[in-house]
């Protein structure tokens, strides 16, 4: 109903905007490729192909354009349509994203209350936002669908009269033209200062506004099944990587860093100003009337001689001396403004400011308002708790080999190219000694010396919460951990005490390549054993935060190796944690798409090894995710709080497998796994034609091109396989229908071990109905299939043509992904895929007919762009296109990236 009427709509305005030739050509296409949908005829794709072949690139760009902006809209009714489905009473019974569902099935199951308390009261859930670029739409764009969404929730009120519902129609129709006459491609390079920009929208307008409701809905559940607990006020924090992710993106610098977290601390200083006016206007109470406590009448005292500098810029003078409430408020305005315009008097830290509102809260309770202050303090309290003075902790992300270089350059060419226990050596013994390190100023490193100096500057004088942790990208061996080690003792983050040495910031390797992640233990257990490391251990409270990266491990080794090495690595790392009495804290770098390790959170948690969770999660949140799940206020609660159900299930919630049980599974999974990394080695990885067949076939030049990221899309400047970034790497396989990253091996790994025993296909069935684990596993592989589209792919395929070879590279895909459609059939019990999702299913088989109209555009234009005999000017003309082509697409299929 809903996307009928937003599709009549964009067509009012496709005729208002381009004529009525414009709409019937778009009706043309669209009915046709719907048509060929629902029964393929090679006549009627060839008369799409050759008229589409016969317009010229402005009309061509009008067309796709029309498509995406359908699927714009498309997305935002089913987010729409899903928001109305949470806000059924039957789903805070039966389904377990919800925190009441979640808590009222472990009561159920009957879980003791002390082990649910180890979970609740120690819980804490971080989603970290990234600047990865998979997003290829402008927040101009996002706003825009933002304001359609209102819209929607208003039109579809019951009390709406027929004129008020004509007018809210009219308005939905102007944000559509808006949409259309508004350009979707940046035409500019994007800077970080910009990706900060964006990342701030989420945090003005949707993580602050609706945190404290999603406190209040978790305590309440939390109290309507455990009377006796109460959910710490802290259980959510926020990180980012924006600005402080420097692995290949030399736009990243120690001053961005510096810049970014100064530009999070005005933006929660303005929003806690903000809600301060609320307060203000809102709390007139008397002293006449109900007099306010001694504490704050003193606290009132001391703040105005502290402050008397800006009473007079605060307005302080005009307020009533009755009105101690405005007073109070009217100071802990003055003192935020001093914070954040650095002068005298303003708070030295968040507890401060967190100190002043419970003063308010206790004085409002003791004059019998308690319900006011649970009301209107308590929320800007939570907040604070939270967000703090740093609003969200930002995450330092650099790779090892810059730290070896920089080591190399401190210790004058005495380290880089050293074995790893002569590095080891090295580096130890500059740990223990006093020698002062010095560069020169000039020196090129100094850059990545002040990194360094700036966290610690951070640190000391914005939030000590403001940068926690250091990740290590590509961490290999123990002396990687070892020399940043060494550089935060050069900029005074390493300290010796009368326990030992102890560091300012976390140290976080990240393992992200096969080889690394089995290599994960050996690298740990060194540090665990290490006298020096275990110092700086003992002063973090024995906790070791370790990072999975599951973009690169995919491409590395296919999607089953990934997974299972991502699987086996924690587990392994838990057992030896619990050996030297660490805890660890794994962060998980999920991507948007399957086989970057995206899909539903809540799932993702749940499917962890046991043991790995225990009531935290680090994860991050990329691209396109940020703002499908993020940029509606109703859409962020409903997707924090699933990961808090995952987060509390994980462990009190799984179905517990025998050891024998689990022993026999997990042999199965190192088989199959092996199997397939050998499959996919052989065929994509190092396969000779894997390098000209996937530059030919996917538009990766073109999505370089896209303004979407500071970072570039490569490592280095030649652009090879190896170079490139898995995020692009996998966008470039969506886009053509590929989708490899997301399925490929899982058929000739499956097929191999049912052949192998007569009981084989039982087991697997088994272990779909029981393990968790293999059951996500499969369900997004699954998805992943549903994507794929090996007819669009043979269509791409053909711009290969002038390969030797590349028929055959395609051959041997098609026929995989056949074999694994037919043993993911043969797990699952299904007859098609999505079989037992039809909801999920249905919104795939109506986008298809949609997406292949600018997939068919895509396709002509790369063919004019690769061979066509065309001159420079013309290929700029045709560029633009193929740009919006691959925003339809993605919009279309969502999750690409």
């Amino acid at each position: 109903m809903t996307i009928n009427l937003l599709g009549h709509l964009l067509g009012e305005v496709l005729k208002e905007q381009e004529g009525e030739d414009f709409f019937e050509q778009e009706e043309f296409i669209r009915l046709s490729v719907k048509k060929l949908r629902k029964k393929y005829s090679g006549f009627l794709e060839k008369q799409i192909i050759d008229y589409l072949y016969k317009l010229n690139a402005s009309r061509l760009e009008g067309l796709i354009r029309a498509f995406a902006v359908y699927f714009q809209l498309v997305n935002i009714a089913e987010e729409y349509h899903a928001q109305k489905y949470r806000l059924d009473p039957g789903y805070k019974k039966t389904d377990y994203t919800s925190i009441d569902a979640c808590l009222a099935h472990i009561k159920k199951q009957g879980e003791s209350l002390d082990r649910v308390r180890g979970i609740v009261e120690n819980l804490k859930v971080i989603p970290v936002i990234t600047a990865h670029p998979t997003e290829t739409k402008r927040h101009t764009i996002l706003r825009k669908h933002r304001v359609i969404y209102e819209y929607l929730e208003i039109y579809e009120r019951d009390h709406l009269t027929v004129h008020q519902q004509r007018e809210t129609l009219y308005k939905i129709k102007n944000e559509i033209t808006k949409l259309w006459q508004t350009d979707e491609i940046r035409h500019k390079r994007i800077k970080v200062s910009d990706e900060v920009f964006n990342g701030m929208f989420y945090f003005r307008h949707s993580f602050y506004p609706l945190i404290d409701k999603l406190y209040k809905k978790i305590n309440n559940a939390v109290k309507n099944a455990y009377p006796d607990l109460t959910t710490p006020p802290d259980f959510i924090s926020f990180g980012s990587w924006i600005g402080g992710d420097m692995d290949g993106n030399p736009n990243v610098t120690y001053k961005t860093v510096h810049e970014t977290v100064l530009t999070q601390q005005k933006v929660i200083l303005d929003l806690y100003m903000d809600d301060i006016r609320v307060l203000f206007r809102s709390l007139s109470m008397s002293d006449r009337r109900i007099p306010a406590t001694a504490i704050m009448k003193r606290s009132i005292e001391i703040d105005k001689h502290m402050l008397k500098h800006l009473l007079s810029k605060i307005d302080y003078n005009n307020i009533s001396s009755s009105e101690y409430y405005r007073q109070k408020l009217t100071l802990i305005y003055g003192r935020l403004i001093a914070r954040r315009d650095g002068l005298k008097g303003g708070y030295r830290s968040a507890k401060e400011f967190i100190d002043d509102m419970n003063l308010i809260k206790n004085s409002l309770c003791s004059g019998k308002a308690g319900d006011i202050a649970a009301e209107e303090l308590e929320p800007l309290i939570i907040k604070a708790h939270i967000f703090g003075f740093h609003l969200a902790s930002l995450d330092i992300r650099q790779h090892h080999s810059i730290h070896e270089h920089v080591i190399d350059k401190l210790l004058n060419g005495n380290y880089a190219g050293k074995k790893e226990p002569e590095k080891q050596r090295i580096l130890k013994n500059n740990l223990q000694g006093n020698r002062k390190v010095s560069l020169r100023h000039s020196d090129p490193v100094m850059g990545d010396i002040k990194v360094f100096e700036t966290i610690k500057v951070i640190k000391n004088s914005i939030s000590n919460d403001a940068i926690k942790s250091y990740v290590i990208s590509m961490a290999h061996d123990f002396s990687d951990i070892l020399e940043v080690a060494l550089l935060f003792k050069t900029a005074g983050l390493l300290h010796k005490d009368k326990i030992g040495f102890r560091s300012d910031i976390g140290i976080v390797p990240l393992f992200e390549t096969i080889n690394d992640l089995d290599n994960s233990v050996s690298v740990m257990k060194q540090a665990f054993e290490d006298p020096f490391y275990k110092q700086i251990l003992k002063h973090s409270g024995m906790k070791q935060e370790i990072m999975l990266g599951y973009s690169d491990s995919n491409k590395d080794g296919g999607i089953l190796k990934s997974r299972w090495s991502l699987y086996k690595a924690q587990e392994r790392l838990i057992n030896l944690a619990s050996e030297h009495k660490v805890r660890l804290l794994f962060f998980h770098g999920r991507g948007g798409s399957i086989g970057r390790g995206g899909g539903p959170a809540y799932d993702a948690v749940k499917s962890q090894p046991e043991g790995s969770v225990n009531g935290y999660v680090k994860l991050t949140e990329q691209g396109e995710v940020v703002s499908s799940k993020y940029a509606n206020i109703n859409t962020a609660l409903y997707n924090l709080e699933s990961i808090v159900s995952g987060v509390v299930s994980a462990d009190l919630d799984n179905k517990k497998l025998s050891a024998d049980k689990l022993n026999l599974y997990e042999n199965i999974m190192d088989q199959i796994a092996d199997d397939a990394y050998m499959f996919y080695t052989k065929n994509i990885r190092n396969n000779p034609l894997l390098a000209d067949y996937f530059f030919s076939v996917t538009p990766i030049s073109e999505i370089s091109m896209l303004n979407i990221s500071s970072r570039p899309a490569f490592r280095v400047k030649a652009k090879t396989i190896n170079s490139i970034r898995a995020i692009p790497w996998t966008f470039s396989w969506a886009q053509s229908r590929y989708n490899i990253p997301g399925w490929f091996s899982i058929g000739y790994a499956i097929n191999k071990f049912i052949n192998a025993g007569k009981k084989n296909l039982n087991y697997l069935k088994e272990m779909y109905n029981e393990w968790q684990f293999f059951n996500v596993l499969i369900d997004s592989i699954e998805m992943s299939m549903k994507k794929a589209d090996m007819h669009i792919a043979k269509l791409y395929s053909a711009l290969a043509d002038a390969i030797n070879g590349s028929k055959t590279f395609f051959n041997v895909i098609e026929k995989e992904y056949k074999l694994s459609k037919s043993m993911l059939l043969l797990i699952t019990g299904q007859g098609n895929l999505l079989e037992k999702q039809p909801q999920l299913n249905r919104s795939l088989e109506l986008r298809n007919p949609y997406i292949d109209a600018p997939t068919y555009i895509q396709i002509i234009l790369l063919r004019e762009l690769k061979y066509g005999k065309i001159t420079d000017v013309h290929k700029k003309e045709f560029i633009y296109p193929v740009l919006l082509s691959i925003n339809a697409i993605s919009a279309g299929l969502k999750n690409t990236g």
